[in-house]
């Protein structure tokens, strides 16, 4: 899938006030991009498993893990990749690890 295809751009105003006195307000302008689900392909190949993504180019991902789900937390794998193309791979060696769980992350 092209991680693009369903990208929009969308501008929204949120805005706060209290019922203080004097009353207070302030409004800001965001900016909201939506684009496509991440959706990675996963293969093994001897020791090493090979994560592979559509992504949008220039764009940072990481690849985080966990060794169970009921962990707290996802662990970063590696160095954070940019992009050079709409497809990213990262491959890691997970030795004694019977079982692991992976995500891509797009960080920027």
């Amino acid at each position: 899938t092209d991680a693009g295809a369903a990208r929009t751009t969308n501008q929204m105003t949120l805005t706060a006030s209290d019922n203080g006195v004097p009353r207070l307000a302030a409004s800001r302008l965001f900016t909201v991009i939506v684009s496509a689900e991440l959706q990675a392909v996963i293969a093994r190949a001897g020791a090493d498993v090979t994560i592979s993504a559509g992504v949008i180019p220039g764009r940072t991902y990481r690849l985080e893990f966990k060794n169970t789900l009921d962990a707290p937390d996802w662990l970063p794998l590696g160095a954070d990749s940019v992009a050079a193309t709409n497809f990213i791979s990262f491959t890691d060696t997970p030795g004694a690890n019977v079982q692991r769980f992976y995500r891509v992350v797009q960080v920027n």
